[in-house]
């Protein structure tokens, strides 16, 4: 196994020059194999179109949950170093497999429906018009930072029921689930984001029991199939996927 990181992927020097990066390991390492940030755990990683495809299809060779490949001794490694509320996020459907994988979606399909999706698309535009509206005398915007990032993140927040006052909040928290930690500071920071919003979204999912609303979390706490519905800490993962699905992408 190799023993040395021949690309710094967990550095700001990084962050600052990652185009270049991936190109290089495109060119020359296109599957390569090194340590993750810890120094020791072996990662592969697939940096062409067609290897990636090519293994994200192959569901007899490769899964997304851990527990499918690794020992109970790995996981239990794994988890105990990660931040004791790391399971409320990812705990969602895109880690599972087969059948965990499909009664997840099921579920959630139930509350993401097609009317509810409608229903959002006048505010949408108005989000976009308002954001637009913003800088029109300027002739000018930051493009990322004054549209690409609001107009989804807002959307996502009034989607799932985040009260207006608290959605400052909300976007920090969204930024902390998709920006890396690197380094104990960040990790520590991490982790006391995590507690604060699973905290957060504790007290909320409890108020929506109490008084649904015409919101996603109202309806993914109602989702039932067969009985079964999804638990808290599904609930909260796949609040996460949709901050990831709409904040990163």
């Amino acid at each position: 196994m190799a023993t040395t990181q021949k690309y710094d992927l967990y550095s700001e020097e990084f962050r600052a020059n990652r185009f270049e990066t991936y190109a290089r390991m495109r060119e020359q390492d296109p599957v390569l194999l090194q340590p993750g940030i810890d120094g020791e755990t072996p990662i592969w990683f697939l940096t062409r179109y067609d290897d990636v495809v090519a293994m994200l299809v192959d569901d007899e060779r490769f899964v997304r949950d851990p527990a499918l490949a690794l020992s109970e001794e790995d996981i239990a490694r794994m988890r105990a170093a990660m931040p004791d509320d790391f399971s409320f996020v990812e705990n969602h459907m895109l880690n599972k497999d087969g059948a965990d994988h499909r009664r997840l979606r099921r579920l959630v399909t139930k509350a993401f429906t097609p009317r509810m999706v409608e229903q959002l698309r006048p505010r949408i535009q108005a989000i976009a018009d308002e954001l637009l509206d913003a800088v029109q005398e300027r002739r000018e915007l930051e493009l990322v930072d004054e549209f690409a990032f609001p107009l989804p993140i807002t959307v996502i927040a009034e989607l799932l029921g985040i009260p207006t006052a608290d959605q400052r909040r909300f976007r920090e928290w969204s930024d902390a689930v998709v920006r890396p930690a690197l380094g104990p500071a960040e990790l520590d920071r991490f982790a006391a984001q995590m507690r604060d919003f699973v905290a957060y979204l504790r007290e909320l999912f409890e108020r929506r029991r109490r008084e649904p609303a015409e919101d996603l979390i109202s309806a993914l706490l109602q989702a039932e199939e067969a009985g079964d519905s999804l638990s808290e800490e599904e609930l909260f993962s796949t609040v996460i996927l949709l901050i990831v699905a709409g904040h990163e992408t």
